[in-house]
């Protein structure tokens, strides 16, 4: 979690090289590793059951994650700060733009 922090959360599947899903709070989310031609493709899958002004923060972290092993592969370096707070005012503004106020 960052700064030596924390917390547990349920593993919901699990299959070893190719599935890890766990509880992140009240949404869940999924890690597929599947072979496609002669390559591995890394899914992963949020399902959001309430959008929240963690969302953004949570979908930019994720995004990260992803480039950070992206770049690991590649030999390369990334700005995780610079990148997170890019892609945080690319999710709010996302997500704001799909806002439906209902009266």
């Amino acid at each position: 979690m960052g700064e030596g922090k924390s917390e547990e959360l349920k593993i919901t599947d699990y299959e070893e090289g190719h599935v890890l899903a766990f509880e992140w709070w009240e949404d869940h989310v999924r890690f597929e590793v599947e072979k496609k031609n002669g390559e591995s493709v890394l899914r992963l899958v949020e399902t959001i059951q309430r959008v929240t002004p963690q969302t953004a923060k949570d979908l930019a972290g994720w995004h990260v994650c992803l480039d950070v092993i992206g770049a690991i592969l590649d030999d390369r370096k990334i700005n995780r700060e610079n990148e997170w707070q890019h892609w945080h005012e690319e999710y709010k503004r996302l997500l704001n733009s799909m806002t439906v106020e209902f009266e």
